[in-house]
């Protein structure tokens, strides 16, 4: 039997169909079985829909990942959010915040807006002025030492660098760079060493101080895919009572795992980690008088000013008490090497990070050593045998990379569209569910995580489309985003 559903009640309805009744969809002639909801189920619809219409504004943002780019994003939301909005923030990540395991666990830490070739990194500027908000406002609530403002001397170890180095002070950048054309060091004043790891602790404690009633919940478990994390989210959303929901991929490395189509690639490597007494270097002098050096000169501490040169560098940490070197560059790992790198043993990577990074790291003091020709002979900062003594511990990280682009390495950001995050996940997501994604920060996560979070925040807390970054945004993409985030620092 096949009738036109034109029952005025669900009472009426059962009275006209039997049970092997079919109702036609209007205007396609296919037939769908009558589904006639209970009394029960009519009350329980009832009271979604009030919950709907009373809860609009509400919005739940579930984030995966808390390293650089989760931590950035999760502050700029609770600090942005006006007081009208109703928003509640869940976190999961597998290690915990700064814990082992991603990059931020392993980073040296050097913040500072300037290439390898002395040029402005996009959104060199704008990354440092909201890095310094940061840890402005988290220093007020937390005594420990994450960051210190420290300076930063590159040596010049090839002609085209010198060429550069010169060009970059005095042509392009004199009342930011000082170039000392007798020894071959670029000084970068505006530098600093940043405790990775102590600083996403940091932004968590001050969350969970000042925003409980948005950091609602924290969860230290494995993620396993887009769709479970999807229905995690449904869960917590109903419970909640929230109308907009958001999925926020900011797994770093793992991103790549839960989106396969992210054009990221994997870099592992590692670092060692020194006693500072047991590797110190001289502070560097400059003859020339200028404003640049102005609380940089002998009566520095020893070791206090981060090296960089020969494609490796030496960073003392923020507290003064150990000294950061590396870095080994494994580039193009496939999934099965990462899972690999990551379970060898402590003492198998202590073995392999010094194995790779002994020569260089002397190499790069002895340049050091060799070009302050004003020091005595037993000023030197190798050790008495000549090369670096025994290191306390290795550290391995592995790193998302974007591609390049004409900007040099560009973060993605971005959002999954409706079609495509049901392929994904395998399953119906409602429409009400939107997944961004936030990695790929690569080397540079320490200058581009704070000012792309906060765009990022700005868009999802206004309802606006996240801008889509990445080596395929268009120059025009690209430059109105740098108009974005220079007004975004100058209303700070």
């Amino acid at each position: 039997m096949t009738a036109w559903l034109l029952a005025p009640s669900p009472v009426h309805a059962r009275k006209m169909f039997s049970a092997s009744s079919r109702v036609c969809a209007l205007g396609t002639g296919r037939q769908l079985p009558v589904q006639v909801p209970s009394a029960p189920q009519r009350a329980a619809r009832r009271t979604r829909s009030r919950k709907r219409l009373s809860c609009s504004t509400e919005t739940h943002v579930h984030l995966v990942g808390f390293g650089l780019a989760g931590a950035a994003l999760a502050f700029y939301l609770c600090e942005r959010a006006s007081q009208s909005q109703r928003l509640t923030i869940s976190v999961v990540d597998s290690a915990g915040a700064g814990c082992a395991g991603g990059a931020t666990h392993a980073s040296a830490g050097i913040l500072h807006p300037f290439t390898p070739r002395g040029r402005k990194i996009w959104l060199g500027d704008e990354g440092l002025i909201c890095m310094r908000e940061i840890l402005g406002v988290i220093s007020e609530k937390d005594s420990s030492p994450v960051a210190r403002r420290s300076g930063l001397l590159r040596l010049a170890t090839t002609d085209r660098e010198a060429a550069d180095y010169a060009a970059a002070a005095t042509q392009m950048y004199p009342q930011q760079l000082y170039w000392d054309a007798a020894r071959s060091q670029l000084y970068i004043p505006d530098a600093w060493v940043v405790d990775a790891p102590a600083y996403v602790r940091a932004i968590r404690r001050y969350l969970e101080r000042n925003h409980s009633d948005k950091l609602t919940l924290w969860e230290t478990r494995e993620v396993r895919s887009v769709a479970d994390e999807c229905r995690r989210l449904q869960s917590l959303a109903e419970a909640s009572c929230a109308a907009v929901t958001f999925l926020v991929i900011a797994a770093g490395a793992s991103s790549r795992l839960l989106i396969p189509s992210l054009p990221l690639t994997w870099c592992g490597g590692h670092n060692l980690v020194f006693r500072s007494q047991d590797l110190t270097w001289p502070s560097p002098e400059f003859a020339a008088a200028s404003t640049l050096t102005a609380g940089f000169s002998s009566t520095s501490a020893p070791g206090s000013v981060p090296l960089i040169g020969h494609g490796s560098y030496l960073v003392p940490t923020p507290d003064g008490t150990r000294v950061i070197g590396g870095a080994t560059k494994e580039y193009g790992m496939t999934a099965t090497e990462v899972l690999k790198a990551q379970s060898r043993s402590p003492s198998e990577q202590m073995a392999r990070a010094t194995s790779a990074l002994r020569q260089p790291l002397s190499a790069l003091l002895g340049r050091y050593a060799n070009l302050a020709e004003r020091y005595a002979a037993g000023e030197s900062p190798l050790s008495n045998t000549g090369i670096l003594r025994d290191p306390l511990e290795a550290l391995y990280g592995v790193r998302a990379l974007p591609p390049r682009s004409a900007l040099g390495a560009v973060p993605l950001l971005g959002e999954i569209q409706h079609e495509a995050l049901s392929m994904l996940a395998s399953t119906s997501i409602p429409e009400n569910t939107r997944v961004l994604y936030f990695t790929g920060l690569g080397s540079r996560g320490l200058i581009h995580h704070g000012i792309i979070g906060r765009l990022a925040a700005d868009a999802v807390l206004r309802g606006e489309s996240v801008v889509s970054l990445g080596s395929v945004a268009s120059p025009t993409v690209l430059s109105s985003v740098r108009r974005a985030a220079a007004a975004a620092v100058a209303a700070s």
